[in-house]
Order: structure tokens, then C-alpha cells, then sequence
């Protein structure tokens, strides 16, 4: 079947081997299961390339070529859609979409719907074109391969919609954009867990966003940020949010590793390796009211000058293990400081730290002005006991304590002579005596030294 749509209502059998399409759309109201191999899909137009819609059809195969081009230029296009309880598991898909500024390369809306890809390659181009999507309640599972994007605002992975999910691993996310970009989206209430996925960020915003109350869980991945590594802020003035990373590397070119911007978020990092290399930037950074960030075993470094490695403000962070250092001039390890007036303080536990601090100016703690921060710092891995000291009296006398190693050396006698010659003293010269010294015995004369002032 050559330069035609495929439709369940034109094909009975179970399993279709099939060449070329213009588009396949799956969504009949009979509803069966459709098993399809090898398929070329060359679609020009708007919607969808495959469409399956409704709980009735599902869709499976391997080695799909999908390619789209909008038309009219700003029409909306996109290469796999799964909605309103419809089902997709594709393996083998490579998707590409060019011509439009809303271009989706895979999509599944609404509840129910589920959408697995396996070993994908997906390339969108254009503002507000993006990789896969999942919306109002679908289900993504994404695992093997590449998805890369281009243009502003041009996500490579989004979910948006509360109960969305989007499960991705073993995974390359690239998107590169002159203006807003994040390549990671978690939007509303919604989750998105990455594992062993590589993030790579042209934009200034965070590579990876968690907004409005969603969750973010991040393992055995890297992220690799020209802006900000991981920033958590509120959406529609709904605040929350949560980031749980663990035995991971996040690289902030100029901004923060991770940002937690919006009130009431929480972050958990373990084995986490964070570096801020840009003036100015900090490793973690801390503006949100009630925000709570706990790490455990971990490296956090800045390279850049007035850096901040931990800038908290309003919140409470806590850390077990690990090292934290900074490297340029007046760059600080741990600062504190209020936002407003009615903030509830911010408060820095460190237990177990390793705290290094290089260039001029840089401390290790700082706090700029307000009330209510709170800095404790132990050692040991538990709570810090100070050394017993024995009982002393408080009126009677102390003894003075036994000198501790060698004394001191007068000198030699060349050493006293180059001395007494510095002071003025000559040799060749009776020093005068004014008779005996008090409080001696007047037959007892004080020895002329054979030295003289000149």
C-alpha cells in the first residue's frame, strides 16, 4: 500500500508487513490490535503522522521511519500521537519534523494512554517544537537512544497535566536554543524519572525544571548546563516541587547547579557531584520560603570569581559527607542571608565536611544581615561533644604547665659578638664602670668586659 493513510477499516489481518505510508491513522471506533513491521511514513500536512485514539486500538511494530513537514508553516504537526486511552509500542523509530514552530515528535494525552518507544532517534526544529510529550495523565516510557531539539522554548522531554508520567533511560537529551530552552520539563503536578540519560543545554534557563508542584528523580545521568543544572519554581503561583538525584554529575557553565527558586520545595541529593564554573554562580541556590535541601556524600565546587557554593536564604540545608570548595577570589563555602523581613531564617547544618576555600577574600562562612539564620558545624559524623576539662577551683592558683619541647637556643657565642657589634659595641675599648652594682657587697666589683662604645 503506496501513497495512502492506513486505517484499521482497511486491514482485517492481525500482523501487516508494510512499505510506505502517507500517514497511519488508527482510530476507529471497531477497535483491534495491529501488529506493523518495517513501515516509511512521509507525511506533509497538520496532526498527527500515526494517530491510534481510543482505549479499543493499540498499535505495535519495529523499524518505523516517520518524517513530517508542516503545511500551511504554521500548522501543528506531530510524528507519533497516542490520546484518549489508545495504546503504542513502537521499537526501532526514528522521528523527524521540520516547517513548523509547534512541532511534537511523540505525544500521548489524557488518561489511560500509554506510549513506549524503544531505541528512538527523535529531531525536532523550531520555537516551541518539542520531543515527546505526555498530558493529562499518559504514561511515556522512553528507553534507548537520542532525542535532540532546536529552537527556543524547545523541550526535549515535557509533561504536563497532574498523574502525566514520563519514564526515561539509557537516553541522550540535546537542546540547543538562543533564548529560553529547557530540555527537561516537569510541569503541574506531574513526574519524570530519569536514569542513566545524558542532558545536554544551550539555554539560559535550567536544563531540567521542575514547576508547580512536580517531582523529578534523577539516577546514574549527567547534566550539562550552559544555564542552571536543575531548578525547581512554582507554576501559576502554585508553589512546590520536589528533585530527588543520586550518584550523579550536574556541570553549570554560568549559572547554579541547582536553583530552588519556588517556596515549599525540597531537593535530595546522594553522591551527587555539582560544579558551578562561571563568576558569580553557586552550587546550590537557596531563595524559596520553607525550602529543604538535604545532601549526603557529596562534592560541591565553584571555579568562578564571587561564587557561593551554598547561598541559602529562607531555607534549611543539611549536609552529611563529602566536600565542599571554592575557587576563585571572594568566593564563599556557606552563606546566609534574608530575603525579607518575614522570612523564618535559613539555617545550614554541615556534619562530616571537608570545607576548602582559595583566592583572595573567599571565607568559609558568611552571613550578610537579617535575624533568625542558624550555622552548626560538626565533626565526626555525630553530635560534636566538647573535651572534658578536669575541675580547677575557682579562686585557687593554677599551676604554670610543664614546658613542652626543646627551649630555646641563646645563640652561639659569633651570633652574640655579630650582635653586641649591630648595638654599637667595638672591641679594644675598657666599657666603663659606675661603681658596684646595688645591692652587691662594695668589695665585689663588676667585671670589665674588653668591649667599648665607639
Amino acid at each position: 500500500m503506496v501513497g495512502s493513510a492506513l486505517s484499521l477499516t482497511a486491514l482485517a489481518a492481525q500482523s501487516t508487513l508494510a512499505k510506505e505510508f502517507e500517514q497511519i491513522d488508527l482510530t476507529s471506533s471497531v477497535g483491534q490490535s495491529l501488529i506493523l513491521n518495517d513501515a516509511r511514513v512521509d507525511y506533509t500536512g497538520s496532526g498527527p503522522a500515526v494517530w491510534v485514539s481510543g482505549a479499543q486500538n493499540q498499535l505495535q511494530g519495529q523499524d518505523y521511519d516517520i518524517r513530517v513537514t508542516a503545511d500551511p508553516p504554521y500548522a501543528s504537526v506531530v510524528g507519533v500521537q497516542v490520546d484518549t486511552g489508545g495504546k503504542a509500542e513502537l521499537s526501532g523509530v526514528t522521528i523527524s519534523t521540520a516547517g513548523s514552530d509547534f512541532a511534537i515528535g511523540a505525544h500521548a494525552d489524557g488518561a489511560d494512554s500509554q506510549l513506549t518507544l524503544n531505541d528512538v532517534q527523535i529531531t525536532t526544529s523550531g520555537n516551541r517544537s518539542l520531543g515527546v510529550v505526555a498530558s493529562n495523565g499518559a504514561q511515556v516510557l522512553v528507553a534507548g537512544g537520542s532525542i535532540s531539539t532546536s529552537g527556543d522554548e524547545a523541550e526535549a522531554l515535557y509533561a504536563r497535566g497532574t498523574g502525566s508520567r514520563i519514564q526515561a533511560s539509557d537516553l541522550t537529551l540535546t537542546a540547543t536554543g538562543t533564548g529560553p530552552l529547557n530540555v527537561v520539563r516537569a510541569a503541574d503536578g506531574t513526574a519524570i524519572e530519569l536514569q542513566r540519560v545524558s542532558v545536554q543545554s544551550s539555554g539560559f534557563l535550567g536544563a531540567v525544571a521542575v514547576e508547580g508542584g512536580g517531582s523529578l528523580t534523577f539516577r546514574n545521568g549527567s547534566i550539562n548546563a550552559e544555564g542552571d543544572g536543575i531548578t525547581l519554581r512554582d507554576m501559576y503561583r502554585n508553589p512546590g516541587g520536589t528533585a530527588v538525584v543520586s550518584h550523579s554529575r550536574i556541570t553549570s557553565q554560568n549559572g547554579h547547579g541547582i536553583y530552588v527558586q519556588t517556596d515549599q520545595a525540597t531537593a535530595d541529593l546522594d553522591s551527587v557531584q555539582i560544579t558551578s564554573l562561571g563568576d558569580h554562580g553557586t552550587a546550590i541556590w537557596m531563595t524559596g520560603r520553607n525550602t529543604r535541601v538535604n545532601v549526603k556524600d557529596s562534592v560541591l565546587q565553584t571555579h568562578g570569581r564571587s561564587a557561593v557554593a551554598i547561598d541559602n536564604r529562607d531555607g534549611v540545608f543539611t549536609m552529611d559527607g563529602g566536600s565542599i570548595s571554592t575557587l576563585g577570589d571572594h568566593a564563599h563555602a556557606l552563606y546566609a542571608t534574608l530575603d525579607s523581613s518575614h522570612s523564618p531564617g535559613a539555617v545550614i547544618n554541615v556534619s562530616r565536611v571537608l570545607i576548602e576555600t582559595s583566592g583572595n577574600g573567599a571565607v568559609g562562612g558568611r552571613r550578610w544581615y537579617g535575624r533568625g539564620w542558624r550555622l552548626r558545624l560538626r565533626r565526626g559524623g555525630g553530635k560534636h561533644q566538647p573535651e572534658q576539662q578536669p575541675h580547677r577551683h575557682p579562686r585557687r592558683p593554677q599551676p604554670r604547665p610543664a614546658r613542652q619541647g626543646p627551649r630555646r637556643q641563646r645563640g652561639t657565642a659569633r651570633q652574640r659578638r655579630a650582635n653586641r657589634r649591630r648595638a654599637g659595641l667595638r672591641p679594644g675599648h675598657q666599657r666603663q664602670c659606675h661603681g658596684p652594682r646595688p645591692g652587691l657587697d662594695p668589695g665585689h666589683q663588676r667585671q670589665q668586659r674588653p668591649w667599648h662604645r665607639q
